[in-house]
């Protein structure tokens, strides 16, 4: 960390791969390499680069940098603790996150039912 860029390692390991650094993932022990071969856009992988692959890239990246620059009372950061932290959202036991738009409304639809709405 540097008063110029006060970032963590973490931070600064992701800001290294939407700079296109792919040198951090290919270093990756087995596992992680795998799951992290998609980031890889510079072509030294022999892939083929499209036009959708470029802005998912580049929308990706713009929204790590938010992440990472989110002020303390935005809602970003509960993103940014989901996306950097989240073994803080496991700390007090397993944590859920309603994913599916049917997750969303059977849990709404369990509270207005436990409040005697129909």
């Amino acid at each position: 960390t540097t008063p110029k860029l006060p970032v963590d390692d973490r931070e600064r390991m992701l800001l290294r791969i939407f700079a296109g650094d792919e040198h951090a993932i290919l270093s990756a022990p087995s596992p992680h390499k795998e799951a992290m071969i998609p980031l890889v856009i510079s072509g030294g992988l022999g892939l083929p680069l499209d036009t959708d692959i470029i802005l998912r890239w580049r929308l990706l990246g713009h929204f790590a940098s938010v992440l990472v620059s989110a002020p303390q009372s935005s809602l970003l950061m509960t993103l940014q603790q989901i996306a950097l932290q989240p073994q803080e959202l496991m700390r007090d036991g397993p944590a859920y996150f309603p994913g599916m738009d049917e997750d969303i409304r059977n849990r709404v639809m369990k509270a207005l039912l436990e409040r005697g709405e129909n």
